[in-house]
């Protein structure tokens, strides 16, 4: 099976990486504070799409080679921990460009502290448990919070929804049936 998971989890990482760029830019004061806020959301925002489009690949791929049940679980735990730790690069971006970005945050953390808050916040948020501690407080920073739920969201569906029927109602889609190969006369289902 070629399900290449290494390749997945490689762009997804150059895609955190933006994120860190945009701080880069940050530091030598290239753009405003808030401009500088917005691209990160921008950046989130394209990751996401970039994601939900590598996740839907997955997917088919995993449906097309009739792969075991465990490869789907291993790609839903990539994906869970990639969206996780991305969100979690994002909200340590917007705190470092704008402290006031979240309130919650204990003041004068090291930056690895900072970043292991950043990663509780996103796990929390990603799982739906939010206990409120860390709170977004400025537009950007609740859009960003918005775009993790929504993936969260989708996420859980793709689990919930049961991949064996998400598996059969792909594979009896139009979309699949000229990626299947073709059975020859004679063959058993």
């Amino acid at each position: 099976m070629s399900v290449s998971y290494r390749d997945f989890v490689i762009k997804s990482l150059v895609t955190i990486g933006l994120g860190l760029f945009i701080v880069l830019i940050d530091t030598y004061e290239f753009l405003k504070d808030s401009g500088t806020q917005w691209i990160i959301v921008g950046l989130a925002f394209l990751k996401i799409a970039f994601i939900v489009w590598q996740s839907s690949r997955m997917i088919l791929e995993v449906t097309v080679k009739d792969a075991p049940f465990y490869r789907f679980l291993e790609f839903v735990i990539i994906n869970v921990l990639l969206v996780t730790f991305s969100f979690a690069v994002d909200y340590f971006c917007l705190y470092h460009v704008n402290p006031e970005c979240f309130s919650g945050v204990p003041e004068k953390l090291s930056i690895p502290e900072t970043l292991f808050e950043c990663l509780y916040f996103s796990v929390l948020n990603f799982t739906n448990f939010g206990y409120g501690e860390i709170l977004p407080q400025i537009i950007p920073a609740k859009v960003l919070v918005m775009l993790e739920d929504l993936l969260s969201f989708f996420t859980i569906i793709i689990v919930l929804s049961d991949f064996v029927s998400l598996k059969e109602s792909l594979l009896a889609s139009d979309l699949l049936q000229n990626k299947l190969p073709k059975k020859k006369e004679g063959e058993e289902e």
